[in-house]
């Protein structure tokens, strides 16, 4: 008797699993998900990769007209920083480690992570504070963007099954560059080489250039003779952070 009901038992599990199968949930695309994060724009051109990682000092000025640009760190070892959703924070790196830097208190800085296959932070997730895009090293030592969870320090690379070639590698240049799109093109920041001739002949430099609503750029940064790069905006779109760095 009760292996007649053991039998029964195991067949109507068998029915109910087959007519209502259990399915992994699809991973989105590569496009699907670049696009929740912060700064992206699904129409990439085919950007110049400037690629400049250059360690220096972290940099915040507001975009406001007239205003004075402030120094946050000042040993000249960081890169690619990043403000955090809330605008309170800038996560930078800094050598192998990514860096927690209160904008209110700089001197409280914290070192999350060691990251030593991580070349840049890109932009937060638009509606997470704990997912981070990034440049990486995949294991085959190509660079590649993938998602860094911050409450493990982990991270994974995007799919690239359902992007073409040509797409993905327009994308991939944008994330490299330091070009930024924000508001469906409406608000642009990008830097800009800069020329002044002296005594001893021609000094170039970069300054970090925004437009906003198609009006003429205007410069955000007073670097004058030292490069300013790596510029990008807060979420409420009014600071910008950046790196200075002197010329070689």
């Amino acid at each position: 008797m009760k292996k007649s009901i053991f039998i029964l038992i195991l067949a109507l599990i068998s029915i109910l699993f087959f007519q209502n199968p259990i399915y992994a949930k699809e991973e989105k695309s590569f496009l699907d998900r670049l696009m929740t994060f912060f700064g992206m724009t699904a129409n990439p051109t085919m950007l110049k990769d400037d690629n400049v990682m250059a360690s220096g000092n972290i940099w915040i000025v507001s975009v406001a007209e007239g205003s004075i640009p402030r120094q946050l760190t000042f040993n000249e070892s960081y890169r690619t920083p990043v403000f955090t959703p809330n605008g309170d924070s800038i996560l930078s790196l800094k050598g192998e480690n990514l860096v927690k830097i209160p904008i209110n208190n700089p001197k409280a800085s914290i070192v999350l992570y060691r990251l030593p296959k991580v070349l840049k932070l890109v932009s937060f997730h638009t509606t997470s504070q704990n997912e981070l895009l990034v440049l990486a090293y995949s294991p085959d030592n190509r660079i590649a963007p993938g998602v860094l969870k911050l409450d493990s320090g982990k991270y994974v690379l995007l799919p690239t099954n359902k992007i073409d070639k040509g797409k993905y590698q327009r994308f991939l240049h944008y994330l490299r560059s330091w070009k930024r799109v924000y508001k469906d093109g409406k608000i642009k920041v990008y830097p800009k080489k800069l020329t002044k001739s002296s005594f001893s002949g021609k000094i170039v430099w970069t300054e970090i250039f925004i437009e906003i609503d198609k009006k003429p750029p205007r410069q955000l940064t007073q670097c004058d003779r030292t490069n300013c790069n790596q510029a990008v905006l807060s979420h409420n779109f009014l600071q910008t952070v950046y790196i200075c760095t002197p010329l070689n």
